[in-house]
């Protein structure tokens, strides 16, 4: 991997930090603590490649946007599925 790659990581990790810290606060009870969990281990994700980047990256706003805009109109589960279903190819091409 190259520095490119690292940023891009970086990126990632932080967006989706994000994209739980904010369906944990618009989730109670257990869910809002599965995200806050999940949002915790994205951070410490992002911590990991700043090590190496030495750099403080922004979230990618547009994409946070559409998950909340899909939680909102499809619910918990289905946002949930499809950002399982994303992961896991972003997995699969690593």
């Amino acid at each position: 991997m190259n520095n490119i790659d690292f940023l891009k990581e970086q990126k990632n990790e932080i967006t989706n930090y994000t994209i739980y810290k904010k369906l944990a606060k618009n989730s109670r009870g257990k869910n809002a603590q599965v995200f806050n969990k999940i949002a915790e281990k994205e951070k410490n994700h992002y911590a990991f490649w700043k090590q190496f980047t030495k750099k403080d990256i922004a979230p990618a706003h547009l994409k946070i946007f559409f998950y909340m805009i899909l939680f909102r109109i499809f619910g918990f589960i289905f946002t949930i599925k499809f950002i399982e279903k994303i992961e896991k190819k972003l997995e699969e091409n690593h």
